[in-house]
């Protein structure tokens, strides 16, 4: 890259001086004393600190205002230069003090510096993904851009004036961004509580003559239908096994349980309390095996990977073995909702509806599937398991197994579920339908500006370090002249010092004189 005339480059290496940290043992950490900086506590300022009692070189301490850098960790993350904001402290391993000629470079110019070669030394870092290190002679190497000393400053200034107002410009869009969040949930809220249809059904009372449809009619039309498809299915069982269906065995079947709605909220005219078990087949999927691994009936499966919110994900799908029987158990339909079973206390839950995406595909025991009856729309029970999982019922719901939550397929089954009559299911997906379209461009639309804030601000910094954010100024003294003086400064030291060495060692012989003896003196 071609600088102005008055800048020049230095390497690292050559420029700044670095001291890498202590590496405190576990041991050594205590409950008071200095705090011990680790590159967590450089990149979350609420990371704990552990502590060190003791005396340890200077070398070792920081103070409030210099400058380190992290030189492991995870690419993309841990790396890069920091000014210490804090009070006095000890320096673990991985970090580097930087320290430099004052007259050379401005501290906040030369974090920037350093900082923009960040993609630069995570290349040439050794490790992976998960863990990596920057040696310190690739990193002293490495080449800064060197403005004159008033220069920088001006740069620094006009980068913090340009970053000031991109800063405010993204806060006013992440704002607008956890609005959009919080009125997606109230709507949500508000649908299962009739709220969002307040108007829907006054106007139904007013134009329809006739009775209207009541939730609790349509319950139990889905009672009766859930009972007809049990009976169908154990007489199949009987003439599979070629036995009479005994005289009392329509007496077997159980009805769901009753949800408690002892603490919940009334629900509006016309609407009734069900569970899903009431609504639809639950079904947990089948478990991996590694006698399902192979056989005559491969096919592909859906796993908690593959489920996301609203939408299923094939960019991994993996296959077993699924006898016919096995087949009619955990095959998925078009209209099949999946929830996760096994996640994370904030996910659990987490439904999308299979659209046929996957046809002849089956699950495992990491999802649930909720298969509506009729009556009830696939979309409509999907918007309630949403609004399962914003307002943490499910998260309540679910049971803690070392670090996953696991959702219960019974547990789901028999939570509570508001039931309005059919017409009104359709009105509500309807209004939630056009809402979240609006709300989905909305949050495109933020997302693409805080994009365009993050290129404008690389962008930016590209400019400062190619001289083409301020103006150059013929008065400043150029870079280069500021080098040289730098290093005959260094060089007259040096040679000032290698003297004075010189100048002990034959003082040390012209008084002493003779050799010591390497006799025993009580000898």
């Amino acid at each position: 890259m071609k600088f102005p005339s008055q800048w020049d480059t230095v390497s690292i290496g050559e420029g700044l001086s670095l001291i890498n940290g202590r590496a405190f043992k576990p041991t050594e950490w205590v409950r008071d004393g200095l705090p011990i900086i680790r590159i967590q506590n450089l990149n979350d300022r609420d990371a704990p600190y552990n502590y060190y009692q003791g005396g340890l070189p200077e070398k070792f301490k920081v103070k409030k205002g210099d400058l380190l850098f992290a030189w492991s960790g995870t690419p993309g993350t841990s790396f890069g230069a920091h000014i210490w904001r804090g009070d006095e402290a000890w320096l673990n391993q991985h970090i580097f003090r930087v320290t430099f000629p004052e007259k050379l470079f401005d501290k906040q110019f030369l974090q920037l510096a350093i900082n923009q070669n960040l993609r630069e030394y995570v290349r040439a870092a050794h490790g992976g993904a998960g863990l990596a290190h920057i040696t310190k002679g690739k990193f002293e190497s490495s080449i800064l851009p060197t403005p004159p000393l008033a220069e920088q400053r001006r740069i620094v200034a006009k980068i913090e004036e340009l970053f000031s107002e991109l800063d405010q410009g993204i806060e006013n869009l992440k704002l607008a961004q956890a609005q959009l969040t919080v009125y997606r949930q109230a709507l949500l809220k508000h649908a299962f509580e009739g709220k969002l249809t307040t108007d829907w059904r006054a106007k139904q009372f007013r134009t329809n003559k006739s009775r209207l449809e009541d939730g609790a009619d349509l319950l139990a039309s889905i009672r009766a239908e859930s009972r007809r498809l049990w009976e169908d299915c154990q007489l199949q069982k009987f003439r599979e096994a070629g036995k009479e269906p005994p005289e009392d065995w329509k007496s077997r079947y159980r009805e769901p349980t009753e949800p408690d709605i002892s603490a919940l909220q009334p629900l509006p005219q016309g609407w009734a309390w069900a569970t899903p078990r009431h609504l639809g087949d639950v079904q947990l999927g089948r478990q991996r095996a590694p006698q399902h691994h192979n056989g005559n009936n491969m096919r592909k499966y859906l796993r908690v990977a593959n489920v996301h919110e609203d939408r299923i994900d094939l960019k991994s799908v993996y296959e077993m073995n699924f006898t016919p029987d096995e087949f009619k158990t955990f095959e998925l339909r078009n209209g099949d909702i999946l929830l996760n079973e096994g996640q994370s206390f904030e996910l659990v839950g987490r439904s999308a509806i299979y659209r046929d995406e996957l046809p002849g595909a089956c699950f495992t025991n990491t999802l649930v599937r909720f298969r509506a009856y009729k009556g009830i729309m696939p979309e409509f029970a999907q918007n309630y398991f949403k609004a399962c999982l914003r307002n943490h019922r499910f998260r309540k719901l679910a049971r803690r197994t070392t670090n996953i939550a696991h959702l219960g397929a019974d547990r789901f089954a028999a939570m509570e579920f508001p039931v309005p009559p059919q017409a009104e299911q359709q009105a509500i997906v309807e209004i939630l339908e056009a809402q979240f379209s609006v709300v989905n461009h909305l949050e495109s639309d933020i997302e693409t500006n805080l994009q365009k804030a993050e290129t404008l601000r690389q962008s930016i910094l590209k400019k400062a370090f190619a001289g083409e954010l301020v103006p150059q100024d013929p008065d400043d003294e150029p870079a280069a002249a500021l080098l040289a003086r730098i290093r005959a400064e260094r060089e007259s030291a040096a040679a000032a010092k290698h003297g004075r060495a010189r100048h002990s060692v034959r003082a040390a012989h012209d008084q002493g004189g003779q050799k010591p003896s390497t006799a025993n003196p009580k000898s």
